[in-house]
């Protein structure tokens, strides 16, 4: 499997490809580390501007549980209705996790919405960051628009 950049993005340790986190060896080791039970990691290729990176330098990073601990009464949220009649999430405006089904867990996959949501627990974050990472920007749940 191979990801090919053509933009002019910095390659950093962690980016996403159409919603995929793929993510370096060294961000890899850290959650290896500290959330095995939790995460799975495919090698992938990448390739910027035609020139491929390190090889076997690149994960896919998947994580293997979905966690419903999306709090539909503190969240901000739009959704629309898709053609089965269901509704769907559109647009999260301010995301509130519920933090007695969270507080247990480093890192968890929303499970509720039909995108990438991953919420990192501040502990785990530090770790990451002490490792060397570049290119990682940690958000407060609070500050991001999905």
């Amino acid at each position: 499997m191979s990801v090919r950049i053509e933009a002019d993005i910095f390659v950093g340790d962690y980016f996403e490809a159409n919603s995929i986190p793929v993510v370096s060896e060294r961000v890899k080791n850290v959650l290896l580390t500290e959330v095995s039970e939790y995460v799975e990691f495919f090698p992938i290729q990448v390739f910027h501007h035609g020139k491929e990176m390190r090889k076997d330098s690149f994960f896919i990073m998947y994580i293997k549980e979905k966690t419903d601990c999306f709090d539909w009464e503190k969240s901000v949220y739009r959704t629309q209705t898709i053609n089965n009649g269901k509704k769907s999430m559109r647009a999260i405006r301010k995301l509130v996790l519920l933090e007695d089904i969270i507080k247990d867990k480093q890192i968890v996959r929303v499970a509720e919405v039909g995108f990438n949501i991953i919420a990192v627990r501040e502990d785990l974050c530090q770790k990451v960051l002490n490792s060397g990472a570049k290119g990682i920007e940690f958000k407060e749940l609070n500050q991001t628009r999905w």
